[in-house]
């Protein structure tokens, strides 16, 4: 079972690279097409601050959930045989998550909100999937705690060569998400023990 929580800690926080990849070239070819057809005026500054809102939280939201609840499906699969159900559940959860608490940093609502959702699909197959949502609330809690920590952390940093290689903001998600992914995996793997005991 290690094995698995391996799995599932490198197919999350892979996807949520790689949908943060797409995101930002999703977000600027975008807002390029937003300058172009507003121009340069002091609305379309005000556009621009929206659009990156919305597309940093909603669009974001949604991609980063498709991208791990399919990743997750996937290494899920091999041990019970879950549906796509998973992925839509994950998809619109960290979309509802998204949306409620605007993307800053989602915590332990948005593991509640988006826990909840994969909850529906995984009682199917758990006796005690209640513990998934608390997993995924003390999972995301502690990792608003990294994001709070490194957010501080970065602010008493200098502008280096490492932030024009790596994007401090791919760092945070991927950082937050492995601490989340850690606890859901070890949430996952005792539920599926339980179950193999059942």
């Amino acid at each position: 079972m290690a094995i698995f929580w391996v799995k599932w800690l490198i197919v999350s926080v892979g996807s949520t690279v790689i949908a943060n990849f797409l995101i930002q070239a999703i977000a600027l070819l975008i807002e390029k097409v937003v300058l172009k057809s507003i121009g340069g005026s002091f609305i379309s500054e005000i556009s621009v601050i929206i659009y990156r809102a919305l597309t940093g939280s909603f669009l974001g939201a949604l991609l980063i959930g498709a991208f791990i609840g399919s990743g997750q499906w996937l290494v899920l699969r091999t041990q019970i045989p879950i549906t796509s159900k998973y992925i839509l559940a994950t998809t619109l959860g960290w979309f509802f998550a998204g949306f409620f608490v605007f993307f800053n940093h989602i915590g332990a609502i948005g593991g509640t909100i988006v826990g909840l959702a994969q909850w529906v699909v995984l009682r199917e197959f758990f006796s005690q999937s209640g513990w998934w949502v608390f997993a995924n609330i003390l999972g995301w809690g502690l990792a608003g705690y990294g994001y709070q920590a490194f957010v501080r952390l970065n602010s008493y940093t200098s502008f280096s060569l490492f932030d024009m290689i790596i994007n401090r903001g791919l760092l945070i998600n991927a950082g937050t998400t492995g601490i989340s992914s850690a606890f859901t995996g070890l949430a996952i793997v005792l539920l599926l023990i339980y179950k193999r005991k059942a």
